[in-house]
């Protein structure tokens, strides 16, 4: 699903930059990310969610190299994000919780045509999506910033989920989440798995990246080091 070869990323300090990473990714497995943030999470999340373009490498997709690396791109390439800072880069606070959901589809036929929502459409797609996703709050008009965090989460992973992407990128998806919120990021985790999907898990938990990751690797100053394969 993934390949990622001598890809460099130079930021400021050790939080933005890698140095010379390699890392696969199939179709089919998880793969965990361990270790303290701030040796170079956050600057693969950002290359992988289209936000940073890497000094020198390559990033191959489904065996095409990707160029010209932004949001937009990752977005059409099915890649799904649910990020570290789900309050600040999950959502858009002002906007309906309709609106969040669609957000990153809304130039499908379905939810638009000629320029002009389809706002019957998207309140539909949006009550459904909150019931299966079990999204509670004042309803899908409401604005999202008042939702918990937990149904934030929800939120976005309705959004991801809903579009059967090739790859996962779970930035620290359980942070801040209660005992049944985090089952349930789990459970959706595992179920993209067994439905074919590639899955990169970033979290600070190791009882969750040993539960959950096919293959570990550590991470530190930029660089990552993999370790023995982890029974299931």
């Amino acid at each position: 699903v993934l390949r990622l070869k001598a890809l460099s990323v130079a930021g400021r300090t050790q939080r933005d930059s890698l140095k010379d990473v390699n890392l696969t990714v199939l179709g089919g497995e998880i793969v965990g990310v361990a270790g303290v943030s701030g040796n170079g999470q956050a600057a693969l999340a950002g290359v992988l969610s289209g936000m940073i373009t890497p000094e020198s490498g390559k990033i191959i997709l489904e065996n095409q190299e990707l160029t010209q690396i932004n949001p937009a791109l990752m977005i059409s390439k099915r890649v799904g994000r649910i990020p570290e800072d789900r309050h600040r880069d999950g959502i858009v606070g002002s906007m309906s919780v309709a609106e969040n959901m669609i957000i990153e589809n809304i130039n499908g036929p379905e939810f638009q045509k000629n320029g002009l929502l389809k706002r019957e459409s998207i309140s539909k797609y949006a009550e459904a999506l909150s019931k299966d996703y079990d999204v509670r709050g004042a309803g899908s008009a409401a604005r999202a910033q008042l939702l918990s965090g937990g149904n934030i989460q929800k939120l976005i992973l309705a959004r991801v989920f809903d579009k059967k992407p090739v790859l996962i990128l779970a930035n620290q998806p359980t942070r801040g989440l209660d005992m049944g919120a985090a089952a349930d990021v789990a459970h959706r985790l595992i179920e993209a798995r067994s439905r074919g999907a590639g899955v990169i898990l970033i979290s600070e938990d190791l009882d969750e990246i040993l539960r959950l990751s096919d293959r570990i690797l550590v991470i530190h100053d930029g660089s990552f080091t993999e370790t023995q394969t982890h029974d299931r």
